[in-house]
């Protein structure tokens, strides 16, 4: 913090502050490393806006988002980890502190980015808030005796003081003085000191603790509180409630009496047991009387005065007070409750919490700035609050009767309330005295001495640098030794002498100046600490200090190892004292003399403890403990000498024999009894620390001596064993309050005691039942326990560790030695499986060698199963015959068998536990598969595979079990599968081709025998020489051997010619069993890594990958989402390890299913996530783009964002072509985001590109032309995409709003390479000679390319390109591409000017002379150029002539009509002119009146006498053709110009031909119409702009007035034709003939899409259009249908019934006889109503109404041959749609049955009753009617019975009754797959079964 730099005058802040001028208008700014500050606004002022959270204020949740918003994000885990009461309470305070008074300043006046301080304030809360939960406060002493002393001074001290006659400040004065307060000085003088402790010279750190303390926490907030105008409050509001309680109690009435005696003895009863409930730990004689504390004081003497007021009554209290001081249960009884009250009340974390929430209430309102303060009224308003407060407070008097009893009058209630109002600085005073209570009782008196801070100067100096340890190890080990010891109270009267010696390395630091010698080390000090030193009487003299440098040589000690259990505690004393007396005396002693030695050590330890035991006090004080009760227990240090002692004797085995039986059993009884007494007795949380670590003593005393294994039975008594045994039960969760201060210490103690339990175990040869269950026992809680990491430091983490490692030491033991009780073992082991780590915190695992973790549970387990083998008995073997393969596979099945057996057993408790309880469970599966893959991978757990194998292939019985299993169960199983599938992956991944050999496949390429073989042997003898646990290279070894004895079995059948590899099968086992001598090689795990995989591949988990892939694939083709979310994911993962995988058949099969086959769109988003890794979605671009329009914005967005990246990646054209074609599709978009990335994608791979090579002519070029040749080929792709990039040509790209100028120029200039590129593309092409069908294709793209840049709005075609197109225009062949031509030229003319005439004369030479040849479509280009070239050559006359020449031609047959119009027919000539004399009237503008054209009168418009003309040949007298040829063209000269539409005659025509059967003409007038529709349409687009394809008959802004004349006169008419025809066109819509149905659903496609009629009237038709059997129609269909459905919902349903009849009647009309096969009809419209969630079931219940009307409609009789397809059709498409549960598919099934029914009423009557069954047969309509009935009832049962088997419903499910029916209510309506048989084929038997009259009969005879 101090290097931090505050200049204000830094011209980096200037720029820091002027670019983040954007922050500040926001109230909070985040900087880049999520470091927060407040910012205030632009207008001075701090806006108090709420904090803004989605959770209810005040809640935790809220709590920790509010804390996350304003502290770095580094500390957000740790937020959400804290505890809800109170730390997050007390953090949110904080937080909002650092807010305010903070992060204003902090990162925003000083410039910095560091998170540092605001991380540091939060460990320094964090570990106060620790220190203060941990801290034991004397709340009952600082309430009733030291604040009642405070306020007691207060009063006296005012009382004392004349106040009438003294000024406030004189009052102050004299106040302060007797209440010995310094004035001016408190409290401030709290953050002097601070600033003086933390001596740092950094204006920053000064400045924020000025800040927080003296301006916010001892200034405002101080401040705030001691106004005396919140005491006011406090006290009005205490006493209005009061009042307010008094005032409306509610009288006991006479009945309720009993009751209310009743209820006050319940009371009783519960108040007696609540008093006596407390466990109070202190003694009740040490328990102070509750009266006599100074509470009672203070209210009855220093406030009511009684000993003045009332004597009497005094004396009364004081006989009372000193009685019950003597009454040990009174006393008891009041402690009691206050105890409890406080505990309640005041400690409890949730008062802690509701403090700190009143107080952030209070200072922060709204939870961001600081609330305004309160406004504190002064003058007349405070005097009339202080009278209001009196008033009250002497009416609570009164109401109490406290005046009469207390003698208190009004004036003393005035005077109390004065006493409180008279100062401000007053109750400040009183609150800074108050507050420092709590603060006396915090702060630990042991830690004074550390805050006298003096600098300190090394005097010490290492004088061999080359020496690590400054001390040596024996003398750091004498040093723990002796803290260890136990002495004596230190006597004050004796001082203390203290040597000290200097380790040989470390010399006195000598000072040459004199002063410094003689510098007095006391100098300095306060006066307390002198006193404290003094009192001590310690003395240090410097004769005490030696300096010697020793001679002898220091034992080497061994390094401690956390595996290494042999010792507890070090054994240097003794033998150091050992090694000394032989250097010091010369004399050679031999380890058994040695050993003698300790046994003699021994007995003099014993014999001085059996002496004091004889007697009743004993004389040794240093060998004994003294417990209350007179008892006594060796002391620690007594137990540690004898421990000591008892190590070294067991270094020395040869003198085990010599050992005193009597002494140790007498010393057995002793630890026996220590560990009974400790366990049995009761102390104070020290004494009870003191007799855990003796406890764990005496048993590692006891357990020392069992190992040396005497032979003498007494020494192993049960009493002896199971005494240390219970002491582990009740003691082996370390709590807390059982280690005392020193934890470090105990559970260090606790784990060398229980290292010495496993070396028993294995030394036992026989362990007793009811030991080992207790073994088991305790062992497994110690090992499942979490609470041995009480704190966070290294000594308890790795002492734990080294505790569960001994944990699992034991049941490894165990489970080998015992091998009977190994599945009890392994079940008490498993019952604790829930307590498995639910995060996976590294402290709480293991660390393999591969870096990563396990639990110890699963270590555990591995360990054990790794035991079983039979390396054992291989080792046995000497001689090796024949028979020995038939051995070994005797002993190979027994080990498999009981290995299988075990792993069984472990996996299915696990998932049984799982399956039963998902949420308890789940996280052990978690672990415990985590665990197995990391094991596997690590490769020293070869054990690991086979459990992993056993639970996968348990987890995938899930799905294939016909059990049912919780959705969530499959999905955790799905994802468990994932994590270990994709280890499995890996393996597969890594391991080469030709290594990747099962067993099959080695029999079947012996080959490859010779690598797996010498792979097995690299990785055994990796596990052998890299691991330290036999049992892991034995069972790797013993796998070795089962594979060869597996392979050879496998062999066993072969032929002769592989008898070679048998024998060199056997040789291997041969070799391997003389292979177990310790000589394998030294690998690294690098090397054998890829050994490891290979032979990983001959056992069943990895063949179990292929299994798991087809298990996921399935899954993506289910209806479940969660599952199918699970399996892409899992999914994801293979692909992203390796792409490959989506070129497997089976992959590619399924992906292309989900993307093409209807999905939820979270599916289909993560399958195109899986499609985007590498370069996947190219090989799937058409799938993808299947949803290019899906109703998912999400899906839309992702798939425009793949076409983009394909796009860039491929380098196929016709890819190219079609990715970009679905990406100019979405310009239309409904959504302005996905249009805007349509519109950039486009921009930035079309134009902007070309930018880059603007210097680079060739690349530039080549560039161009591939673009164009995409461009070309996407227009030419359909008429929409054409239609789509002239849009975006001139409404985006040359649409000048749209972009910067800079931008707009740039696409310019690049659209006009574009052109110069395509221009000279076309070109090339003609100039080549070859004239393929490939070669015209692309004429055809580019000049239809071209056509549409020569129509943009910006001019690109130039006069060079116009010359250089040319010879396109004189070429003598004829072709498709010669339209194209004429169209460019048409639309450039139109805009250039200035040819040269010779030019201009050729070019309409060349159109004249070729106009007579051209077809329809190159007249009407034609005409209109020859047009704008004679307006250009301002020269009309030959363009006159050919008019006129045209009209001369045509006037004869004009005449013949008049005169014989019989005798008119057609001939090519007579159609030419026909269209000729159209194209003239159309596109030319003479003006007859000036210019006179042959046959046409003067004056008279050409458009009004070629209409005319047309009219004549249009009579119903002549050729059909001739009148088809010229409505039509009177037709297209009505769409230029409109007006003809309202001429009577041609109304008349049009309505004629309507009414008529040509259907032909008919179809001619459409199509004219949708000309003119588009043609309208695209005038006003053109005028409209941008504003997309904008309907006519709305109003766009028009620039002329005559335009907007023009234009509304033209709106009129497309309306008044759209509504005179509509009927028309929709019964053109239904006709049987698609193909000339679809001209008029094209047309009313338009219709509807621009709003030329009320939709209502067509939405029957667009219904009955989904029954189409054409696919095409449906699909065009479908779209109308989603149009209407979004703009006129409302209309659609009105008009379903209607429509679905009419449909019905269509799919007849289409299929007469198969009609009822087509059953998608009800499906398509359920698709494409119900576009939201609600919507299935709105659609769902207006269809089941429409159902039951039509069929309730068709019980009518007389209709019958009607009805009965109405009847089929409903009952074949209705098993398609979805139900939206078991509910709506009963009723519906119900409705079906009731019609059923009454279908067989009605043919019974008919076919039964009324007529015999000769009448029936011979009346043949009759017979029809009642065959239509029986069929339709039979149908409507047959769907009954199909819908119940369908969808998987009981037989008797339309007995249900009401309730049962409500059951069925949310419930799935499911349908099973394995329903393979349609209804249609059931229905079509039905049908053909009754034509036989047999049948027919038959069935009326059973409904008798």
């Amino acid at each position: 913090m101090s290097t931090i730099l505050y200049n204000t005058n830094s011209s980096f802040i200037h720029r820091y502050q002027r670019n983040n001028t954007l922050r500040h208008n926001k109230k909070l700014s985040i900087n880049g490393d999520d470091t927060t500050s407040s910012i205030k606004s632009t207008n001075g002022l701090e806006d108090d806006d709420p904090f803004i959270s989605k959770w209810p204020k005040d809640s935790p949740e809220y709590l920790q988002e509010l804390c996350c918003a304003y502290f770095p994000s580094s500390l957000h885990q740790r937020i959400r980890n804290l505890k809800i009461s109170p730390d997050l309470e007390l953090i949110s305070l904080v937080a909002l502190i650092y807010k305010n008074f903070i992060s204003n300043w902090y990162g925003v006046k000083i410039p910095t980015k560091d998170s540092q301080l605001a991380t540091e304030l939060f460990n320094i809360v964090e570990r106060l808030i620790s220190y203060l939960r941990k801290t034991n406060i004397d709340v009952k002493t600082i309430t009733l005796d030291e604040f009642p002393v405070i306020l007691s001074n207060h009063i006296c001290a005012l009382r004392m003081i004349d106040r009438e006659n003294s000024t406030q400040d004189q009052i102050y004065k004299e106040y302060c003085q007797l209440t010995l307060y310094e004035k001016d000085t408190y409290p401030y003088v709290i953050t002097t000191l601070i600033q003086i402790s933390l001596r740092n010279s950094s204006l920053l750190q000064g400045t924020f603790i000025d800040a927080l303390f003296n301006q916010l926490l001892l200034g405002r907030v101080f401040d705030s509180i001691s106004e005396p105008y919140y005491v006011l409050r406090g006290v009005s509001k205490i006493c209005n409630k009061i009042i307010e309680r008094k005032i409306n109690k509610v009288p006991v009435k006479p009945e309720s009496i009993w009751i209310s005696i009743k209820l006050k003895l319940t009371k009783v009863v519960k108040f007696i047991t609540y008093i006596s409930s407390y466990d109070n730990k202190n003694d009740l004689k040490s328990q102070y009387s509750l009266i006599n504390r100074y509470i009672f004081h203070l209210w009855f003497v220093d406030l009511c005065q009684l000993q003045e007021k009332k004597p009497l009554l005094y004396s009364l209290l004081t006989t009372v007070q000193s009685l019950s001081s003597r009454s040990v249960l009174l006393t008891s009884i009041s402690n009691n409750i206050v105890d409890r009250l406080i505990e309640k009340k005041v400690t409890n974390s949730s008062t802690t919490s509701s403090f700190a929430r009143l107080i952030r209430h209070t200072l922060f309102p709204n939870d961001n700035n600081m609330g305004p303060r309160t406004i504190v009224p002064t003058g007349k308003e405070f005097e009339k609050l202080k009278s209001t407060v009196v008033e009250e407070l002497w009416t609570v008097c009164e109401l109490y009767k406290t005046s009469r009893l207390l003698n208190i009058k009004k004036s003393d209630v005035n005077d109390f309330i004065e006493a409180i109002c008279n100062i401000d600085a007053v109750p400040k005073r009183i609150i800074d005295a108050i507050s420092k209570r709590p603060l006396n009782h915090l702060v630990p008196k042991d830690e004074i001495l550390k805050m006298n801070i003096l600098p300190v100067h090394p005097t010490i100096v290492i004088h061999n640098p080359n020496k690590t340890n400054i001390f040596d190890e024996e003398d750091l080990t004498n040093v723990i030794k002796s803290e260890l010891s136990d002495v004596n109270k230190i006597s004050n009267s004796d001082p203390i002498e203290l040597q000290f010696k200097y380790p040989e390395y470390i010399k006195i630091a000598t000072s040459t100046s004199q002063e410094t010698n003689s510098q007095d080390i006391m100098e300095g000090l306060s006066s307390e600490t002198l006193h404290y030193i003094t009192s001590r009487n310690i003395i240090v003299n410097s004769s005490n200090i030696i300096q010697e440098k020793a001679t002898e040589e220091k034992p080497t000690k061994r390094a401690f190892n956390s595996g290494d259990n042999s010792t507890i505690i070090d054994d240097s004393i003794t033998e150091q004292s050992a090694k000394k007396a032989k250097i010091s005396f010369n004399v050679s002693l031999n380890q058994e003399n040695i050993g003698l030695q300790y046994l003699r050590d021994l007995e003099n330890i014993l014999s001085i403890i059996n002496s004091d035991k004889d007697n009743d006090l004993p004389e040794n004080t240093e060998l004994w403990y003294l417990l209350d009760g007179n008892q006594y227990t060796l002391s620690v240090f007594c137990l540690n000498k004898i421990l000591s002692t008892l190590q070294n004797i067991s270094k020395v085995p040869q003198i085990w024999p010599k050992l005193n039986t009597e002494s140790l059993i007498k010393l057995l009884n002793l630890t026996t009894d220590n560990i009974q007494i400790t366990r049995e007795g009761n102390a104070s949380d020290n004494d009870l620390a003191m007799l855990t670590k003796i406890g764990f003593l005496s048993i590692s005393v006891s357990f020392s001596i069992f190992l040396f294994n005497l032979p003498d039975k007494k020494i192993y008594l049960e009493e002896f064993i199971m005494e240390p045994v219970e002491f582990l039960t009740q003691h082996m969760d370390l709590e807390e309050g059982l280690l005392g201060d020193d934890q470090e210490e105990m559970i260090q103690l606790f784990a060398n005691t229980l290292s010495l339990i496993p070396k028993y175990i294995e030394q036992k040869q026989h362990l007793d039942e009811a030991l080992v269950t207790r073994f088991v026992y305790v062992f497994s809680e110690i090992l499942m326990n979490d609470n041995l990491q009480l704190e966070s430091t290294s000594i308890i983490n790795n002492t734990s560790s080294r505790i569960k490692h001994i944990c699992s030491n034991v049941f490894v033991s165990l489970f080998k030695k015992i091998p009977s009780q190994r599945e009890f073992i392994l079940d008490e082991l498993l019952s604790h499986v829930e307590r498995l780590p639910q995060k996976r915190l590294q402290k709480k695992l293991i660390r393999l060698e591969n870096g990563t973790f396990i639990t110890y549970f699963t270590l555990t387990i591995l360990r054990m199963l790794e035991g079983i083998n039979y390396y054992d008995y291989i080792c046995s073997l000497f001689n090796v015959d024949n028979d020995i393969i038939d051995v070994l596979n005797y002993h190979k099945k027994v080990t498999e068998e009981q290995i299988e057996g075990y792993t069984d057993h472990i996996v299915n408790y696990i998932l049984d536990r799982m399956f039963n309880h998902l949420a308890k469970y789940k996280h052990c599966l978690e672990n415990f598969a985590q665990d197995l893959t990391n094991a596997l991978l690590d490769g020293s757990y070869p054990i690991s595979e086979k459990l992993l194998n056993t639970l996968v292939s348990n987890m995938l019985e899930v799905f294939r079990s016909s059990k049912k299993y919780n959705a969530n169960i499959e999905t955790t199983c799905l994802q468990q599968l994932g994590n270990i599938a994709g280890i499995m992956f890996d393996v597969k991944r890594q391991t080469k081709q030709d290594q990747a050999n099962n067993l099959i496949k080695i029999c079947n390429y012996p080959d490859m025998l010779p690598q797996w073989l010498e792979s097995f042997s690299n990785y055994v003898s990796y596990v052998k020489k890299n691991t330290n646990r036999s049992s892991a290279f034995k069972y790797a070894y013993c796998m070795e051997m089962n594979s060869l004895l597996q392979l050879y079995d496998l062999m066993k059948d072969t032929i002769t010619n592989q008898q070679e590899t048998k024998q060199t099968i056997f040789k291997a086992v041969n070799v391997l069993i003389q292979d177990t001598a310790d000589n394998h090689k030294d690998i690294s795990f690098e090397v054998v890594k890829y050994h490891y995989y290979s032979i990983l591949h001959s056992f069943e988990l990895i063949n179990l990958y292929e299994p798991y892939l087809q298990l996921v694939l399935s899954i993506l083709e289910q209806d479940k989402i969660k599952l199918r979310s699970i399996a892409i994911k899992s999914l994801s993962i293979l692909i992203t390890k390796d792409n490959n995988v989506l070129s497997s058949p089976l992959v590619k099969t399924t992906i292309n299913n989900l993307l093409i086959n209807p999905s939820a769109a979270s599916i289909k988003d993560a399958i195109l996530d899986l499609l985007t890794i590498g370069s996947a979605c190219i090989e799937f671009y058409r799938e993808i783009n299947v949803n290019y329009d899906s109703d998912s914005l999400q899906v839309r967005r992702h798939i425009l964002r793949i076409n983009g990246k394909i796009y860039d990646e491929t380098d196929n054209n016709d890819i190219k072509i079609y990715v970009a074609s679905r990406i100019l599709l979405k310009i239309e978009d409904e959504e302005d985001n996905i249009i805007d990335i349509a519109r950039d994608s486009i921009l930035r791979r079309w134009i902007l590109t070309i930018t880059e090579f603007k210097n680079q002519p060739e690349k530039e070029y080549n560039m161009c032309n591939k673009i164009i040749e995409v461009m070309a080929g996407v227009i030419s792709n359909s008429e929409k995409c054409s239609d789509l990039f002239s849009w975006y040509l001139n409404f985006y790209l040359l649409n000048n709003n749209s972009h910067k100028q800079h931008d707009y120029n740039e696409i310019k200039d690049n659209l006009r390479i574009l052109t110069d590129a395509l221009v000279q593309m076309i070109i090339e092409l003609q100039a080549n000679e070859t004239n393929s069908e490939e070669t015209k294709l692309e004429k055809q793209r580019l000049l239809n390319l071209l056509s549409i840049f020569s129509d943009s709005i910006v001019p690109f075609i130039s006069k060079d390109h116009i010359i250089g197109l040319y010879p396109y225009m004189v070429s003598d062949t004829r072709s498709s591409l010669y339209y194209h031509i004429l169209h460019t030229f048409r639309h450039s003319m139109e805009k250039l000017t200035n040819f040269k005439p010779k030019f201009l004369l050729d070019l309409e030479t060349t159109l004249l002379t070729a106009l007579p040849k051209m077809t329809v479509k190159e007249i009407d280009e034609a005409i209109p150029l020859a047009w704008h070239v004679a307006n250009q050559r301002n020269d009309f006359g030959r363009l006159t002539k050919a008019c006129s020449s045209c009209f001369m031609l045509l006037n004869p047959y004009i005449n013949l009509v008049n005169t014989n119009a019989k005798e008119l027919h057609l001939d090519s000539k007579l159609q030419r002119l026909l269209y000729l004399a159209t194209g003239f009237a159309r596109f030319t503008q003479f003006d007859t009146s000036n210019t006179h054209i042959s046959s046409i009168p003067d004056g008279e418009p050409m458009n009004e006498y070629v209409a005319k003309c047309m009219l004549l040949l249009s009579r119903s007298d002549l050729d059909h053709v001739i009148r088809r040829i010229a409505i039509k063209n009177l037709t297209k000269l009505c769409t230029n110009h409109p007006r003809l539409f309202y001429s009577k005659h041609i109304l008349k025509l049009m309505d004629n031909e309507f009414k008529s059967k040509h259907l032909d003409i008919q179809l001619v007038i459409l199509e004219s119409f949708y000309d003119f529709l588009i043609k309208e349409e695209r005038s006003g687009l053109n005028k409209s702009g941008e504003n997309s394809y904008q309907s006519s008959n709305k109003h766009s802004s028009r620039p002329q007035k005559g335009n907007q004349m023009k234009e509304f006169l033209n709106d009129g008419v497309s309306s008044g034709l759209v509504t005179r025809y509509l009927q028309s066109i929709l019964k053109i819509c239904l006709l049987s003939d698609f193909k000339n149905a679809l001209v008029a659903i094209r047309l009313l496609k338009l219709i509807l899409e621009y709003g030329y009629t009320i939709p209502s009237h067509c939405v029957p038709t667009v219904v009955a259009l989904l029954s189409s059997p054409n696919l095409y129609i449906r699909k065009v269909t479908s779209d109308i249908f989603t149009t209407l459905m979004e703009k006129y919902e409302t209309m659609v349903y009105s008009g379903l019934p209607k429509g679905i009849l009419m449909g019905i009647k269509y799919s007849r009309n289409c299929e007469p006889t198969n009609y009822y096969k087509f059953d998608k009809f009800f499906l398509l419209l359920q698709k494409n109503m119900t576009t939201s969630k609600g919507s299935v079931v709105k659609f769902n219940k207006r269809l089941f109404s429409t159902i039951d009307m039509i069929l309730g409609a068709c019980l009518n009789e007389a209709t019958m041959n009607e009805n009965i397809h109405i009847i089929l059709f409903i009952s074949t498409n209705i098993t398609n749609i979805k139900f939206q549960d078991q509910y709506e598919l009963l009723a519906f099934i119900k409705k079906i049955d009731a019609k059923s029914e009454q279908l067989k009423e009605i043919a019974y009557s008919h076919g039964k009753m009324n007529v015999d069954t000769n009448e029936l047969l011979e009346n043949s309509s009759l017979k029809a009617n009642v065959r239509d009935m029986i069929i339709s009832s039979v149908s409507l049962q047959q769907l009954q019975k199909y819908l119940i088997n369908l969808y998987s419903l009981k037989e008797d499910v339309l007995l249900y009754d009401e309730i049962q029916e409500d059951e069925l209510r949310g419930r799935t309506a499911a349908i099973n797959k394995s329903v393979s048989q349609c209804l249609q084929v059931l229905i079509e038997r039905i049908y053909k079964s009754y034509q036989n009259d047999d049948d027919l009969i038959d069935y009326l005879d059973n409904l008798d």
